[in-house]
């Protein structure tokens, strides 16, 4: 008995553990009384949640001047949506670079950037719970790339009498240099008629003697510890002798000027000379410039030189061209391949011919009638063509049987009409109620959290550099994702190969609605893969495959509809439109409302389709039959599934 009551004890404290725990989670109130007895209330809420992880892959070492891009790998165990950011640290405590919602970090660090720094990087789970973010500390170098000295502004000519000596000028106030590195001035000497001698003082003064009258000019020179140099630009040393005191009056003897008393005053000119490029270095090691007079104080040509290190001619570049395999033969009797240069010379001359005309053959799968074939792609070489069967006509009895099957036969003949003239209306009503018959099921998942974000993220993505894209380009990308989609799907390895295909598919159990379009996409990848598409983007293709794909995603996954949030195009479909490309349009109108549950709308698309297909010729019943029945499938799926 004691061990009964014990048992029964033992259940009873449990169970108000349990309800006490249950009562706390869902709300627990506060009652703080004060002083004045006045009495405040709060509620104090629980947060369940695991907390993300962050990791930092990035390199620590960055260079000035060279672009740096990384992207931050955050994970959360619940497959939530992430927000990374970045948080300064002493002793900067400003960041150089900001970091997307997305986590990636794309700049290039400049001059002002160099040295040590760090930061706090963040991934943020969007919870709301204390434990709602990761941290993960990073300390990086911005390495200094020497960079030139530059002249701040241009250095004045100068005046000065002879026998005297000038301090014309402080190099350091019109040189400076961006990495504060000490710069050791030179001059360079043009041409001049007068031998001016030039001092550089250890404090960068510039000074001037000359023992007789003329002009020098010189050009000054700033070099940095790592050899690179700055020019200034060229001025002119005047050097001016006294006057003599008897030749500044006249005598009126000489017969010009009559006793004026010294003629006009002629204002002193302002040179600024302007010098050309320095020319190519010469095989004596020299390289030269011209300069002149911009306010023609004289026409003389200024010439300096200075050494340069002579490499010889360079020999032209050799243009190496590795080309691609020439692709499948198209339609239009094309082949195309692409070249690039591995010597980069920036010259097409030798680059080889990138189209070649072709003989195509007719293939089985091309979706034209071509070769011997009865129908497109069956009949002769092909599979047999499908036909309508009709049902054989009766015998004729005698006595009763041959009235009654002439009844029949009338009342056979009131039901062609009625559906003739309703057909449309029978379509509507026969699909909405295999709609409304179709039982209800739960979603088969097969795609996870990683690979649905994956595979939206690519198609988004695609979505955003289509128009930058050669068209072979866009569809190889296309044909990627639709690859790595079906290898998610089957469990396979991305580059699978097709014999490893059919037993996938049949070991993997889905409805046969599911599988209809499943098998429809890996159709789509196969004609993807083929080479067969058009040279040129055909946007409708590319739209249908693309938005089929993304619906298939959506079937497969436990998706939100804000995870394809996107702005949707308006098709305008009028009634001029040709009834081929109606139902294209159509079927991408479906396919985009069945991915935002619009299943209402999507019906009514299915609708308008079926009125449309009942105008097409054999030949394009028989081309877009298949995607009609998968859009069929699918909303079919989408209603069962459902919530």
């Amino acid at each position: 008995m004691g061990r009964r009551y014990l048992q029964i004890l033992v259940f009873i404290v449990l169970l108000l553990n349990l309800l006490s725990t249950f009562f706390i989670m869902r709300q627990t109130e506060l009652a703080i009384t004060t002083g004045n007895a006045a009495q405040n209330q709060g509620v104090v809420s629980f947060c369940l949640n695991a907390p993300p992880s962050l990791a930092v892959p990035c390199n620590p070492n960055m260079s000035q001047d060279v672009p740096y891009a990384c992207q931050l790998l955050g994970s959360d165990p619940e497959g939530v949506n992430l927000t990374y950011f970045v948080i300064p640290q002493p002793p900067d405590n400003t960041s150089i670079f900001n970091v997307s919602s997305s986590g990636m970090i794309n700049f290039t660090p400049s001059n002002a950037d160099r040295g040590n720094h760090s930061v706090l990087f963040g991934v943020d789970d969007n919870s709301g719970c204390s434990n709602a973010y990761a941290y993960e500390p990073f300390a990086f170098t911005v390495e200094n790339i020497n960079d030139p000295p530059y002249l701040i502004r241009a250095i004045p000519s100068q005046t000065m009498s002879v026998n005297t000596t000038l301090v014309a000028f402080y190099l350091d106030d019109y040189f400076a240099d961006p990495d504060d590195d000490p710069l050791v001035y030179t001059y360079l000497r043009g041409t001049s008629d007068v031998q001016v001698n030039v001092t550089i003082t250890a404090d960068s003064a510039v000074v001037f003697t000359a023992a007789s009258c003329g002009k020098s000019h010189f050009q000054f020179v700033a070099t940095d510890p790592g050899n690179l140099s700055a020019n200034s630009n060229a001025i002119q040393v005047e050097v001016n002798c006294p006057q003599d005191q008897t030749g500044g009056t006249s005598t009126g003897t000489s017969g010009v000027g009559g006793g004026g008393g010294g003629g006009g005053y002629t204002p002193p000119c302002d040179p600024e000379l302007l010098c050309l490029p320095w020319s190519e270095c010469y095989p004596n090691g020299l390289q030269s410039q011209i300069c002149t007079d911009k306010n023609g104080c004289s026409d003389a040509k200024i010439r300096f030189q200075r050494n340069c290190t002579y490499v010889g001619e360079q020999p032209a570049c050799e243009e190496n061209w590795l080309c691609t395999d020439w692709s499948v033969c198209s339609l239009a009797g094309k082949q195309n391949r692409t070249c690039d240069d591995l010597n980069r010379c920036h010259s097409l001359r030798y680059r080889p011919p990138l189209e070649q005309d072709c003989v195509y053959n007719p293939r089985c799968d091309d979706n034209i009638q071509n070769g011997n074939e009865t129908g497109i792609d069956c009949g002769g070489e092909c599979e047999p063509c499908k036909e309508i069967q009709q049902p054989s006509v009766l015998p004729a009895l005698s006595g009763f049987s041959t009235l009654l099957s002439l009844f029949l036969l009338l009342i056979l003949g009131i039901l062609l009409a009625l559906f003739i003239l309703y057909r449309e209306r029978i379509y509507e009503g026969l699909s909405e109620l295999g709609w409304m018959l179709a039982r209800r099921r739960r979603k088969e998942l097969l795609l996870d959290a990683t690979e649905k974000r994956l595979l939206f993220d690519d198609m988004r993505l695609l979505e955003r550099d289509l128009s930058g894209l050669a068209p072979e380009k866009a569809y190889e990308r296309l044909a990627s994702i639709l690859r790595k989609l079906v290898s998610f799907v089957y469990d396979l390895p991305f580059e699978y190969l097709p014999e490893e295909l059919a037993p996938a598919q049949e070991r993997l159990q889905v409805s046969d609605e599911l599988r209809d379009v499943l098998e429809g996409v890996i159709g789509r990848l196969a004609l993807l893969e083929s080479g067969r598409l058009p040279v040129t983007m055909q946007p409708v293709l590319f739209s249908s495959i693309l938005e089929e794909t993304r619906l298939l995603v959506c079937l497969c996954s436990d998706y939100t509809v804000a995870e394809i949030e996107r702005s949707l195009p308006e098709r305008a479909i009028t009634d001029r439109l040709p009834v081929l490309e109606e139902i294209r349009l159509r079927l991408l109108n479906a396919h985009e409302a069945l991915q935002f549950l619009r299943t209402d709308a999507a019906k009514n698309e299915y609708a308008r389709i079926l009125k449309a297909y009942a105008l097409l010729t054999s030949k394009e019943k028989i081309v877009l039959y298949p995607e009609i029945h998968r859009l069929y499938s699918a909303i079919l799926y989408v209603g069962e599934t459902e919530e």
